[in-house]
């Protein structure tokens, strides 16, 4: 599976620019794309960055789908007319392509995306690790194990830039519980994991009305 991420500042940033790009998407932009062959599989927006951010989740079968849905785009006149009307809404944006890393295959996503068309989840978590040099095997090799007692829908690393970064996404809303001393459980987990990923940080997305991930 191949992820396209678009991360877009809405400018205004406002509730009511947010609106607006919620609106277009529903009606317009979702659709095209599934004409084109590109599924949308999240949409959410943040504050991490920028207030009122908006974070898309694209899938494709392979890089082959996500080339034959860049050759169809290019060419159609509907979603070019839609794609300047987003660049309106945010002229701020950064896309990169991401792909599947073992612990956590792609079927996850669908599922999670199945699960929470009744039981929605509202706001999900990335966090954003690098690994160590040297050390992605070993990184595979303690989340794999654990992968499925955990609530990661998806598990990413890019196809090109930083090969020592991993995105894992959360079906919870991560750093909003009380303190709480760490348990042994907590212990045994996070201990492994900072002497090969020492570096995370959690971003809080909040599901969008028109996102599959609900």
């Amino acid at each position: 599976m191949i992820i396209l991420h678009e991360s877009l500042d809405l400018d205004p940033a406002s509730p009511e620019t947010l609106d607006g790009f919620v609106e277009l998407s529903r009606k317009e932009r979702v659709p095209l794309a599934a004409e084109l062959g590109g599924r949308l599989v999240g949409a959410f927006s943040c504050n991490a960055d920028w207030f009122s951010q908006v974070q898309e989740l694209f899938a494709f079968d392979d890089i082959a789908s996500f080339g034959a849905f860049r050759e169809r785009s290019q060419g159609a006149v509907a979603w070019q007319t839609c794609e300047q009307q987003v660049s309106q809404m945010a002229p701020r944006r950064r896309s990169q392509l991401l792909e599947s890393l073992g612990p956590v295959p792609p079927e996850t996503l669908d599922a999670a995306i199945e699960a929470s068309a009744s039981k929605p989840v509202g706001v999900y978590s990335l966090a954003d690790l690098e690994v160590r040099p040297g050390r992605m095997d070993d990184f595979v090799a303690l989340l794999s194990p654990n992968a499925a007692q955990l609530p990661i829908v998806a598990c990413l690393r890019p196809v090109v830039g930083n090969p020592l970064r991993v995105l894992d996404l959360w079906s919870r809303a991560m750093g909003s519980e009380p303190y709480q001393p760490a348990e042994p459980s907590m212990k045994s987990f996070f201990g492994p994991l900072r002497e090969v990923a020492p570096t995370e940080r959690i971003t809080n997305w909040s599901a969008l009305p028109h996102s599959p991930l609900r």
